[in-house]
């Protein structure tokens, strides 16, 4: 009973239902409450950053507004100022044009009397010339006035193809020119013997047919011409090889040349061969070369003597 007695206040505690239970709900409910606390400050703080973040919005699409709106009037304004210009700008054209078919009024009136001045033009300006006095840029000038005008006026087409027909034989005349102002080359001159020879057999008018006349002459006679001028050359080359062996002194020099003279004298007055050479203008000029040349030096080398040597008539 004793050791019952002792023993028995540590025995008896108390039950975990008799704990009060009241002190941790408590706890728990404080510790909620606070942090809905928190949390409704924090969504409060959040919602004012997002107003203030709506607001600059609302200020910066405020602010564009207000200058789109002064963009729009300032872009009407210059708009309006182009639509002035253009209306300025519409109204000189429509002037000019009035003005433009004014003056088309007029000129249609001197229309006709200017056609038949130009279809004339052909005969007094033109088919009246020799090659010699023909200006070949104021002929193309006009040839392209008759075919711009030539469904106009019937008469102007005619003075269109009468100037055809003569711009064909004075580019015949030009090429034949330069074909005996030019090194021979039998190509160039073998086909224009031909073509000269049929148009001064048909050119009507006697100043361009002497033309003519005088080169066909000196195509056709081209080619023989080249030989008779190598004949020459090599009959002073004899005189000179003959003549000039061993030293000369001043006297025998003049001597050579002298007798090379005469060489030369005798082919023309028995033959008229330097006549013939003269008569071709690029010959003429290459004899008087190689004349100045011998007279002078006629141990020197000449170049005229291998240029006239090397052509192949």
């Amino acid at each position: 009973m004793v050791l019952w007695a002792l023993c028995a206040p540590t025995m008896y505690a108390q039950t975990p239902a008799e704990v009060p239970a009241q002190a941790p709900t408590d706890s728990v409910s404080i510790l909620r409450e606070q942090l809905n606390k928190d949390k409704n400050v924090r969504t409060i703080k959040e919602q004012k950053e997002e107003i203030a973040r709506l607001k600059k919005q609302v200020d910066s699409l405020n602010n564009r507004i207000k200058q789109l709106g002064k963009d729009t009037i300032q872009m009407i304004k210059n708009h309006q100022q182009e639509i002035t210009q253009l209306q300025g700008q519409l109204k000189q054209n429509a002037d000019l044009i009035a003005q433009m078919k004014k003056d088309a009024e007029s000129l249609e009136a001197f229309k006709g009397p200017w056609l038949a001045q130009l279809a004339q033009s052909i005969d007094t300006e033109w088919l009246s010339k020799t090659f010699q006095e023909m200006d070949p840029t104021l002929m193309e000038y006009t040839y392209s006035q008759y075919e711009a005008y030539a469904s106009a006026d019937p008469k102007v087409a005619e003075a269109r193809d009468k100037m055809k027909s003569l711009k064909d034989a004075y580019n015949t005349y030009i090429q034949a020119k330069q074909a005996v102002e030019s090194p021979f080359d039998a190509s160039a001159v073998t086909p224009l013997v031909a073509q000269v020879n049929t148009l001064r057999n048909t050119t009507p008018h006697a100043g361009r047919k002497a033309e003519l006349d005088v080169l066909y002459q000196q195509l056709n006679d081209y080619s023989a011409t080249v030989k008779i001028f190598q004949q020459v050359i090599k009959a002073v080359d004899n005189i000179i090889t003959q003549q000039s062996q061993g030293g000369l002194d001043e006297f025998m020099k003049n001597a050579v040349k002298a007798n090379i003279q005469k060489e030369l004298d005798r082919q023309e007055s028995e033959d008229e061969n330097i006549s013939a050479i003269k008569a071709i203008p690029w010959l003429a000029t290459q004899y008087e070369t190689y004349h100045q040349a011998l007279m002078t030096d006629f141990q020197a080398p000449n170049p005229t003597h291998d240029v006239i040597m090397q052509l192949k008539p």
